[in-house]
């Protein structure tokens, strides 16, 4: 759900992202016509993006005709991937590069992800397309840790640490 804003005559979107953070989008219009278009189809991809369906024929056009400005304001918010950064990667070569080029982080750190990437690597395989892990499939990784994951079994704190810090990672994917 997305809902205007107008300040100084000009509009802007305010929704909710599917981090959970509101963010704010300016429309660059005074058209109230043309806002309500703009948020409503705005409303609509914050939804796609939050439950990982696929985009709809007409937002996919709407998209694709989209200018520039526009378009790098909707990747600004992450509501659309940057083509630059290639969608097209596997969830094994990121979670190695993540690792590697996070020198901000104490080794023991490093190992902590260590034991993540492991279950992440053997849940979704290290060939899985990024764009390919949805959220029905995240749930279905915290189900795995529940169940498979470990002989014994993880107890319930290491659980949480380990979706904690899949959340992370995937904090540094998009």
């Amino acid at each position: 759900m997305a809902g205007l804003a107008r300040r100084n005559g000009w509009y802007s979107v305010r929704f909710i992202h599917p981090n959970g953070k509101r963010k704010t989008l300016a429309l660059g219009t005074k058209s109230q016509e043309r806002a309500d278009r703009l948020s409503r189809r705005i409303g609509r991809l914050a939804a796609y993006r939050q439950t990982g369906e696929s985009l709809d024929d007409e937002l996919i056009r709407w998209i694709d005709r989209l200018p520039a400005g526009m378009r790098n304001k909707l990747i600004g918010v992450e509501l659309l991937d940057d083509p630059d950064v290639g969608e097209a990667t596997a969830l094994g070569g990121f979670l190695d590069a993540y690792v590697s080029r996070r020198a901000d982080v104490k080794q023991s750190t490093k190992i902590n992800w260590s034991h993540t990437i492991r279950n992440l690597k053997a849940f979704f395989g290290e060939d899985c397309l990024l764009h390919d892990i949805t959220r029905a499939r995240a749930k279905d990784f915290l189900i795995f840790l529940k169940t498979a994951a470990a002989s014994p079994p993880l107890s319930p704190d290491t659980i949480r640490k380990r979706i904690c810090n899949a959340q992370a990672i995937h904090d540094g994917c998009v």
